[in-house]
């Protein structure tokens, strides 16, 4: 009897929950679905199953045969799956997620510059600002844009880091003043990112190493940062967004820079993938792109070493 056979008939038999699904999904009779199970059974000499005229049962032995056998299989599948994936590393489809921003502002460059080195390579990239779990989800690699990740249990590489620039159009200062302090912030209306700092009536700022929270009051929240920036060149306020945002603004003029020399927080670009042992070479090939394409350490340390 060929074992791993067995353990494919058993471990189908367990997950599908009836003989005659596992039958079904491995494209065999229900007989030889049983007659497997009773050999494997006999062979190792315990019972796996058992069965009632309504419902079969996992003993004790069945449960730990079950856990070890579907383990085994897994690491089967996926060596064997690493294998194809390694012949097939020019070929295939990439499943981003991506905040709409950074999509628009910064990943879609990378991608086109990706696709002219790797051509046969497709993406399928869908955008929003919400977290995405990676293991309930169909993604490749999720990208995330902030402070730091909450979760050390994924897997998680940072590519590059982003610096806040608090900005206002000339509009807005003409009729409200220029904010000179951080304790002005509060007299103006501020113009906040629901995902930024979750959400808080304030704004994180680092002073001689240390964070300190500016309370800011303001009428408009939103979700997107192309939005907050809209409004903020309409002269509604001042708001607080990411350099790949807000430098093509404040190089046309639409917007000015206000409280350049405070220390905002940075933020970290992360690319978030699956905990599982394999990575497609594909993704692995384009997470390494990433991380050479968009690295800007150099300037990240001269901002630490200035605010230190």
């Amino acid at each position: 009897m060929d074992k791993l056979i067995s353990m494919r008939v058993f471990v189908s038999t367990v997950k599908l929950g009836s003989m005659a699904k596992a039958a079904n999904d491995l494209n065999v009779s229900p007989p030889m679905i049983s007659k497997t199970i009773s050999k494997l059974e006999e062979s190792l000499g315990v019972q796996l199953i058992i069965r009632t005229t309504r419902k079969s049962y996992l003993t004790e032995a069945g449960q730990l045969y079950y856990d070890r056998c579907e383990k085994i299989l897994q690491d089967i599948d996926d060596t064997h799956k690493s294998l194809l994936e390694q012949e097939n590393a020019d070929s295939g489809t990439i499943k981003i997620n991506a905040p709409v921003s950074y999509a628009f502002h910064v990943l879609h460059e990378a991608v086109n510059k990706f696709q002219e080195l790797n051509p046969e390579i497709q993406f399928c990239i869908k955008c929003n600002d919400d977290k995405v779990d990676l293991v309930d989800s169909a993604y490749d690699i999720s990208i995330r844009v902030t402070r730091e990740l909450e979760d050390s249990s994924i897997r998680a590489r940072r590519i590059s880091s982003k610096r806040l620039k608090l900005c206002a159009s000339p509009e807005y200062i003409k009729l409200n003043g220029e904010p000179r302090s951080i304790e002005e912030l509060e007299n103006h209306n501020c113009i906040t990112y629901t995902y930024f700092n979750n959400g808080s009536e304030t704004w994180p700022m680092l002073l001689d190493g240390q964070e300190h929270c500016v309370p800011i009051s303001g009428n408009i929240v939103v979700n997107n940062g192309d939005v907050a920036i809209k409004f903020a060149a309409e002269g509604k306020g001042v708001t607080l967004q990411p350099d790949f945002i807000v430098d093509p603004l404040l190089e046309t003029g639409v917007l000015v820079e206000c409280l350049s020399e405070v220390a905002w927080p940075i933020l970290n670009v992360f690319v978030i993938y699956p905990n599982s042992k394999h990575v497609p070479t594909r993704v692995r090939r384009f997470i390494n792109f990433l991380a050479e394409e968009l690295d800007d350490y150099d300037w990240k340390m001269n901002l630490e070493e200035r605010v230190v």
